[in-house]
């Protein structure tokens, strides 16, 4: 648990002091790591969650000495998610890390970019470096896809199709076409239109049909959602690509 998280998470207990005091923050003393922090690198990582909005200073008293530092609704959401929360960075890269494979860096890289967009509060940014760590995932997959299906099915015209067109969206377009038609095991098929909805919606919302960015407004709200929903839906295509690499002799 990194420093900020700790913060955060001591903050929403609602119990122990939490305020600034005269020169001294009561804060700090109640986690032997906080304490142990050199005093300006407190005071970098309290500034830092106020920019991003999960926490303030609140000054209802009249004295500063008793003015409390709390979370905002953000902040809240952020520690009582069930899913890893993009605004608590050190653990959602965490479970990014766990996720995709180290082979796959360049997935990792994109979705790392898009999480530091975030952080910058560049959304289009990053949900445009969401869009293309989704398509270097995907793309792996559709070859996956294609050499099961020439395994087990040699008349199949998949790689045939998908080899004739070059656009992104074209080729996601035969491979939902013949993932639908293909007889997978239940723990592989079932509930894959959600993740593949998902992945879809991640890449076209902010892509033409040349796969180039589309110059439009995005808020921290979807920022917030897709980056949300992301680790889900890229585990699940993980699985897949697993499952399909597993089941098709070399």
């Amino acid at each position: 648990m990194d420093a900020e998280e700790i913060v955060l998470r001591l903050l929403a207990s609602e119990r122990g002091d939490n305020r600034l005091g005269r020169g001294r923050y009561y804060l700090w003393e109640r986690s032997a790591e906080l304490e142990a922090l050199p005093r300006k690198e407190r005071y970098e990582i309290l500034w830092g969650l106020v920019s991003k909005g999960l926490v303030f200073i609140d000054i209802a008293d009249s004295s500063p000495d008793n003015w409390n530092i709390a979370l905002t609704k953000r902040g809240k959401a952020s520690v009582n998610g069930s899913t890893p929360d993009p605004d608590i960075a050190s653990p959602y890269i965490g479970v990014l890390r766990d996720i995709i494979p180290e082979q796959d860096e360049t997935v990792f890289g994109y979705a790392r970019e898009a999480h530091r967009s975030y952080e910058g509060m560049c959304y289009f940014a990053s949900v445009v470096m969401l869009g293309v760590a989704s398509e270097v995932a995907l793309l792996s997959l559709f070859d996956e896809f294609g050499a099961y299906l020439n395994h087990h099915d040699p008349k199949n015209t998949y790689s045939e199709q998908l080899g004739r067109k070059k656009q992104f969206g074209d080729r996601f377009a035969i491979f939902r076409k013949f993932w639908a038609g293909a007889a997978l095991p239940p723990p592989i098929k079932d509930n894959s239109d959600v993740w593949i909805n998902a992945v879809a919606e991640t890449i076209r919302k902010h892509r033409n049909e040349a796969g180039h960015a589309i110059v439009a407004s995005v808020d921290r709200s979807t920022a917030h959602m897709l980056l949300s929903i992301f680790p889900e839906y890229i585990r699940k295509v993980y699985e897949v690509r697993e499952w399909l690499t597993a089941n098709t002799p070399a």
